[in-house]
């Protein structure tokens, strides 16, 4: 009984990633190929705040033992 619950929860998933994998498989034939092979990097101040507190962190961390 639950060897068949589990199964059906195996195919729901296999099943959801495939659909997943035509959306976009879809999306990429959409866009050009130079915005394929584009990148920005994007930060933004919330990202600083986190690094430096992660790193402040860190260094207190240490600090302490």
């Amino acid at each position: 009984m639950w060897l068949r619950g589990i199964s059906e929860i195996l195919v729901s998933f296999i099943v959801d990633s495939f659909q997943r994998l035509g959306r976009i498989e879809e999306y990429v034939k959409q866009i050009e190929n130079e915005e394929l092979f584009s990148y920005k990097l994007s930060v933004s101040k919330l990202d600083v705040i986190m690094v430096l507190s992660l790193g402040l962190l860190i260094t207190g961390l240490f600090t302490l033992s």
